[in-house]
């Protein structure tokens, strides 16, 4: 089934706007060593961050795409931001829930 994660909001930047958060390159991941290994050191499975300009909106965490389900389990919410790197696995889950009649909502989380 469903879990939660525990994640660690980070006050690292991740990508910039305007950078190559969403293009598949190895500094996007480099960028995430050290915030990684400070989440881990402290008790959470992963680290979440923000988004780099305003740092009030959720992006990604370090490792992967943000899905959430509503309180209602009526709706898929994930993130919409030009920095995140796209995703297929995302988009699969997209579809399969508005295959089973559930709304989706790609748009900016606080």
């Amino acid at each position: 089934g469903i879990k939660p994660i525990n994640a660690l909001v980070i006050d690292y930047d991740r990508a910039a706007p305007r950078g190559v958060g969403a293009v598949k390159c190895a500094g996007n991941y480099a960028a995430d060593v050290k915030p990684a290994k400070k989440a881990n050191e402290q008790g959470y499975e992963i680290a979440l961050y923000l988004d780099a300009k305003e740092r009030k909106y959720v992006e990604e965490f370090s490792t992967s795409n943000l899905i959430a389900i509503s309180a209602d389990k009526k709706t898929l919410i994930t993130p919409a931001s030009d920095s995140i790197l796209p995703s297929i696995t995302n988009v699969m889950l997209q579809q399969l829930a508005k295959d089973r009649g559930m709304n989706v909502e790609r748009r900016k989380v606080a």
